[in-house]
Protein backbone atom coordinates (compact mmCIF):
# COMPACT_ATOMS: atom_id res chain seq x y z
CA UNK A 1 0.00 0.00 0.00
CA UNK A 2 1.07 3.60 -1.09
CA UNK A 3 0.51 6.64 0.57
CA UNK A 4 0.16 9.92 -2.13
CA UNK A 5 1.83 13.03 -1.54
CA UNK A 6 1.50 15.82 -3.81
CA UNK A 7 4.73 18.08 -4.82
CA UNK A 8 3.85 21.65 -5.84
CA UNK A 9 6.05 21.90 -8.92
CA UNK A 10 7.09 25.38 -10.64
CA UNK A 11 4.04 27.06 -12.70
CA UNK A 12 1.80 25.99 -10.19
CA UNK A 13 1.92 22.29 -11.35
CA UNK A 14 1.51 19.49 -8.67
CA UNK A 15 2.81 15.58 -8.89
CA UNK A 16 1.53 12.79 -7.02
CA UNK A 17 4.90 10.16 -5.83
CA UNK A 18 3.97 7.27 -3.96
CA UNK A 19 5.04 7.00 -0.56
CA UNK A 20 5.12 3.94 2.06
CA UNK A 21 3.01 3.80 4.99
CA UNK A 22 6.35 3.95 7.00
CA UNK A 23 7.86 6.88 5.44
CA UNK A 24 4.22 8.56 5.98
CA UNK A 25 4.40 7.39 9.66
CA UNK A 26 8.37 8.97 10.17
CA UNK A 27 7.16 12.22 8.52
CA UNK A 28 4.55 11.84 10.78
CA UNK A 29 6.94 11.55 13.62
CA UNK A 30 9.93 14.53 12.53
CA UNK A 31 7.11 16.94 12.19
CA UNK A 32 5.81 16.43 15.60
CA UNK A 33 9.99 16.52 16.51
CA UNK A 34 10.01 19.58 14.68
CA UNK A 35 6.97 21.26 16.14
CA UNK A 36 9.35 20.56 19.62
CA UNK A 37 12.43 21.72 18.46
CA UNK A 38 10.80 25.47 17.05
CA UNK A 39 9.91 25.85 20.51
CA UNK A 40 13.28 25.06 22.16
CA UNK A 41 15.40 26.86 19.50
CA UNK A 42 12.68 29.78 19.11
CA UNK A 43 12.83 29.50 16.07
CA UNK A 44 9.52 31.83 14.10
CA UNK A 45 8.26 28.83 12.41
CA UNK A 46 8.50 25.29 12.32
CA UNK A 47 10.52 24.45 9.08
CA UNK A 48 9.35 23.23 6.07
CA UNK A 49 12.00 21.17 5.00
CA UNK A 50 12.78 17.00 6.11
CA UNK A 51 16.46 18.35 6.11
CA UNK A 52 17.49 21.49 7.46
CA UNK A 53 20.15 23.54 8.79
CA UNK A 54 20.67 24.12 12.94
CA UNK A 55 18.27 27.24 12.42
CA UNK A 56 15.71 25.40 10.86
CA UNK A 57 16.55 27.13 7.41
CA UNK A 58 17.09 25.41 3.94
CA UNK A 59 20.45 22.84 4.02
CA UNK A 60 23.67 24.07 1.99
CA UNK A 61 23.40 20.89 -0.37
CA UNK A 62 27.07 21.73 -2.06
CA UNK A 63 28.50 21.98 2.05
CA UNK A 64 26.32 18.92 2.84
CA UNK A 65 27.73 16.75 -0.41
CA UNK A 66 31.31 17.91 0.63
CA UNK A 67 31.56 17.50 4.20
CA UNK A 68 29.25 14.27 4.78
CA UNK A 69 28.24 13.09 1.45
CA UNK A 70 31.58 12.31 0.11
CA UNK A 71 32.97 11.10 3.74
CA UNK A 72 30.15 8.58 3.67
CA UNK A 73 30.83 7.43 0.45
CA UNK A 74 34.89 7.26 0.82
CA UNK A 75 34.25 5.41 3.82
CA UNK A 76 32.05 2.86 2.05
CA UNK A 77 34.45 2.51 -0.63
CA UNK A 78 32.30 4.05 -3.15
CA UNK A 79 32.58 6.26 -5.98
CA UNK A 80 31.95 10.04 -5.56
CA UNK A 81 28.12 10.54 -6.34
CA UNK A 82 25.96 14.01 -6.37
CA UNK A 83 22.61 14.16 -4.95
CA UNK A 84 21.11 14.02 -7.60
CA UNK A 85 22.27 11.16 -8.86
CA UNK A 86 20.25 9.45 -6.46
CA UNK A 87 17.34 9.98 -8.41
CA UNK A 88 18.64 8.09 -11.43
CA UNK A 89 19.69 5.50 -8.78
CA UNK A 90 16.09 4.99 -7.70
CA UNK A 91 14.87 5.44 -11.47
CA UNK A 92 17.31 2.34 -12.43
CA UNK A 93 16.17 -0.01 -8.92
CA UNK A 94 12.43 1.07 -10.15
CA UNK A 95 12.97 0.12 -13.47
CA UNK A 96 15.06 -3.53 -12.80
CA UNK A 97 11.61 -4.03 -10.08
CA UNK A 98 10.04 -4.20 -13.70
CA UNK A 99 7.81 -0.99 -13.01
CA UNK A 100 6.69 0.50 -15.88
CA UNK A 101 8.88 3.08 -17.50
CA UNK A 102 5.39 5.58 -17.21
CA UNK A 103 5.19 5.12 -13.88
CA UNK A 104 8.74 6.10 -13.16
CA UNK A 105 8.78 8.73 -15.39
CA UNK A 106 5.70 9.82 -13.14
CA UNK A 107 7.40 9.45 -9.86
CA UNK A 108 9.98 11.33 -11.32
CA UNK A 109 8.17 14.20 -12.24
CA UNK A 110 9.31 13.89 -16.04
CA UNK A 111 6.61 15.13 -18.55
Amino acid sequence: MHCQRQDHLSKNRTRRVNMSRQLTETLRELRIERKKETLRKGWKDVPEWVFCSEVGDHLDTDNLQKRVLYKCLEKAGLRRIRFHDLRHTYASLMLAQNESPAYVQQQLGHA
